[in-house]
């Protein structure tokens, strides 16, 4: 197909300066001779004033935005603002906690192939010693054979992820992202994308992972990734490998065992999960354990979790 001529490239902001990225994507496109192209950066309601503040250098760059919203929305609704305000056909849309890894990252999606949308994917960053301390490294490294492009073929729709992809403005208009979900709303716009017909094109276009939260942050995301499964479970089925497990104990009389083990034992296995070590083993029976008493009373500990940029912690791993 011809090169795109024209994008709009968008970042949902929570708590985070996100400058160096956005001088980064603009030096690229400034690369790419004859493209229209637009920034727009949209805080959601951050907490961290200094941030905002310092976020708005962004303004001050050549055709670029940064929009402050007074509200925490959460991503899905901050993502379809960012496609009402901009202009152009083609939409970006990347998280701001991400890296650029080499100069061509534009380029690939101006010349990617014809579809509704245009999935990038993701790879893990960081050193040996992340992954040994920093649960999220851990976690991502181990799903990293998951996330290059031909694995995401093999399920186009259950695979896509908000981190990185692009779609055409009448795409996102027909099917914006579900605002009553604050995790797990890419997971379900892959099913929005499937029941309409829209075509997924995965390729290999990468962010990079490399900054990674504590492990006490880590395990919040995830007991509210795991609340948000539960609430949503019938529109989840078939998309979450978290609900394929437990149906499977259910059906073989199993699952109580694992609820009787959480019930036991998962307070121990949090405090060891916020520690100095990445303890995957641990984390898988933890979250297992969560999500299956979650729904009867049994979320014995979570603290509340809010912000727009890093997705949903992926249980399709």
């Amino acid at each position: 197909m011809q090169q795109r001529k024209e994008i709009s490239i968008l970042l949902p902001v929570y708590n985070r300066v996100c400058v160096g990225m956005v001088a980064r994507l603009k030096e690229l496109c400034d690369d790419v001779e004859g493209l229209r192209y637009e920034i727009i950066a949209a805080d959601d309601g951050s907490a961290d004033r200094d941030a905002v503040a310092r976020n708005k250098a962004i303004g001050r760059m050549e055709g670029c935005r940064y929009v402050v919203r007074d509200t925490n929305s959460g991503a899905a609704a901050t993502r379809n603002f960012l496609t009402g305000i901009s202009r152009y056909r083609w939409l970006l849309f990347v998280d701001c906690d991400m890296s650029v890894p080499d100069d061509w990252f534009i380029h690939r999606y101006l010349e990617a192939p014809e579809a509704g949308v245009v999935s990038g994917g993701m790879r893990t960053g960081g050193k040996a010693a992340d992954a040994r301390r920093s649960l999220r490294c851990a976690y991502e490294r181990r799903a990293q054979e998951r996330h290059t492009a031909a694995e995401r073929r093999r399920h186009p729709y259950q695979a896509f992820r908000s981190v990185n992809f692009m779609a055409e403005r009448s795409v996102m208009e027909s099917c914006p992202f579900d605002e009553r979900m604050r995790r797990y709303e890419d997971v379900m716009f892959g099913r929005r994308l499937e029941e309409n017909g829209v075509t997924v094109c995965h390729i290999d276009n990468p962010l990079v992972m490399d900054d990674f939260e504590s492990n006490t942050r880590f395990v919040e995301k995830t007991e509210k990734d795991m609340l948000t499964l539960r609430e949503f479970y019938s529109d989840m089925k078939g998309y979450s490998r978290m609900i394929d497990i437990t149906e499977a104990l259910s059906r073989r009389r199993m699952l109580w065992a694992v609820k009787a083990w959480h019930r036991l034992f998962g307070q121990a296995e949090r405090r060891l999960l916020i520690g100095k070590k990445a303890h995957l083993r641990i984390y898988d029976a933890y979250k297992l354990g969560f999500f299956a008493t979650c729904g009867a009373g049994g979320a014995s500990v979570f603290a509340p979790c809010h912000g727009s940029a890093g997705g949903s912690v992926s249980d399709n791993e």
